[in-house]
């Protein structure tokens, strides 16, 4: 600590510099305009902290050298300005002092004191962490941008029928057998006519399927559409013909088996089924 009441002055002189240029360098990073942040900025880097380097410098060189050093406020809030503000807060010397010899010397000198070595430490290993966990936020981050473009540009399904199996239970499974997931929407006998007003349908029949907003009617082409588009039909155009023959049977028969339970003389309904 400064032992008389010249060293205390020379204390004050000294501190009074680093207060100045601290608060020149607040006065740069804290300005609301960006643009004049970054004059600033550049004006303190290569005007306002030289010269006082300078001057800290020259005001060093006119005492003697063993007063560079006595851990007064002075070389402490010296110490803490260069530091944090030019040095990242890391252990080295920053660039600005340099050239400055005695600067370096009090800065070194300060800096390797214990206790202040194992403040600045404890300090580095908290920096550190933090910058680990920004780094993983930033990478989480874009893997939740690059999941949710994924997402985004996955078609979403959307399948409106009956809630009975019907005609919508083979796309059910092929979406089911795909492991994609699809809205399975149950419209009950007594809301279809009010939805089947809305226009939903262009063929005013269910089901219907709608793709990102595009809709497809009739049983048999969204079934052809879903399990091209999920891996499952025939590459071979042949064997694709073949698939859509058997898919065209089998709806024939859906639709004698619909005509048949819709017949409400059940005579004729226990005959169109050949029960009779």
């Amino acid at each position: 600590m400064p032992g008389n009441d010249i060293e205390k002055a020379k204390a004050d002189i000294f501190s009074e510099a680093i207060y100045d240029l601290e608060n020149a360098f607040i006065r740069a990073v804290a300005d609301p305009d960006k643009n004049q942040q970054r004059v600033l900025m550049a004006k303190f880097k290569s005007e306002t902290a030289p010269k006082a380097s300078v001057y800290l410098e020259k005001f060093l060189d006119k005492n003697p050298k063993d007063e560079v050093f006595c851990l007064s406020y002075a070389d402490i809030s010296f110490f803490a300005f260069f530091n944090s503000y030019l040095g990242g807060g890391e252990l080295e010397v920053p660039e600005a002092l340099k050239d400055h010899p005695r600067l370096t010397t009090l800065y070194e000198k300060v800096r390797d004191e214990p206790k202040i070595k194992a403040w600045i430490e404890k300090l580095l290993a908290v920096l550190n962490l933090r910058r680990v966990c920004v780094l993983y936020i930033r990478i989480l981050h874009t893997f939740v941008l690059i999941f949710q473009t994924f997402l985004n540009e996955m078609p979403q399904y959307k399948l409106t029928y009956f809630p009975i199996r019907g005609k919508a239970e083979c796309i059910r499974i092929v979406f089911a057998i795909a492991g994609v997931e699809f809205e399975d929407v149950r419209v009950h006998p007594q809301d279809w006519p009010k939805l089947k007003e809305s226009g939903l349908s262009p063929s005013g029949q269910l089901p219907i399927l709608e793709v990102n907003g595009q809709i497809l009617t009739q049983s048999k082409a969204i079934l052809s559409y879903v399990a091209k588009e999920l891996g499952l039909a025939p590459e071979d155009n042949f064997q694709l013909a073949q698939a859509d023959m058997l898919a065209g049977v089998i709806s024939e028969l859906e639709d004698k088996l619909n005509a048949a339970f819709a017949n409400e003389d059940q005579e004729k309904k226990a005959r169109n089924l050949h029960l009779q």
